[in-house]
């Protein structure tokens, strides 16, 4: 097993150079803020940028991943129902998805998953089969992250794959109940084995 600490370590740890761009919904570019430091001044910064109504551009610059930032979210959204697609699952974001739901900060876990994870990372995926609320194997390459949280609801729709991502990244966290309604709604389609095109 794992100790949560050792995310907080990791992300802290290996992170020296990332930017991101926060701008509001209606902001105009005099609005704009930029966003250059260390990993844990970055979501520091996103903590005063992560609201209702709030949109936010960011490139990792290959120092943190996306299981970790959804760990970061879920502080301020509250516990919630997560909604994922990705085209692979590697094996510390499924443990890091197995801690979050057993520790009831994600209550409900839907994910679709790209339908060559079973061979690809079938150990992975076997692990997390077990955790999740529902899941569809299908052709995905779509990564996205819908947090239905207690406080509020967002979505994130990034280059990253639910794995350590040593490569740069890029992505949007929008903080609206629309786009996460929508991303939540596509996802449970897939699932659900309805069309979403």
């Amino acid at each position: 097993m794992f100790d949560a600490k050792d995310i907080d370590n990791a992300l802290s740890a290996s992170a020296e150079k990332l930017s991101a761009t926060a701008i509001s919904d209606t902001a105009g570019i005099d609005d704009s803020k930029m966003i250059s430091c260390k990993a844990s001044e970055l979501l520091l910064n996103i903590v005063g940028v992560i609201a209702p109504g709030k949109f936010v551009e960011f490139c990792t610059a290959g120092e943190f991943s996306v299981h970790q930032l959804l760990q970061y979210l879920l502080t301020h959204t509250g516990a919630a129902d997560v909604y994922i697609s990705t085209w692979t699952l590697k094996e510390e974001p499924a443990r890091v998805l197995y801690f979050l739901k057993k520790t009831g900060k994600i209550k409900k876990l839907f994910c679709v998953f790209d339908y060559r994870i079973r061979t690809l990372d079938a150990k992975h995926f076997d692990f997390i089969e077990k955790v999740v609320d529902g899941y569809v194997l299908t052709k995905c390459h779509a990564k996205v992250m819908a947090i239905d949280g207690e406080r509020m609801g967002v979505s994130v729709i990034s280059s990253a794959n639910m794995s350590n991502n040593p490569r740069i990244e890029a992505g949007v966290i929008s903080c609206t109940a629309k786009s996460m309604e929508f991303h939540k709604g596509w996802i449970m389609d897939v699932i659900n084995g309805k069309k979403v095109y």
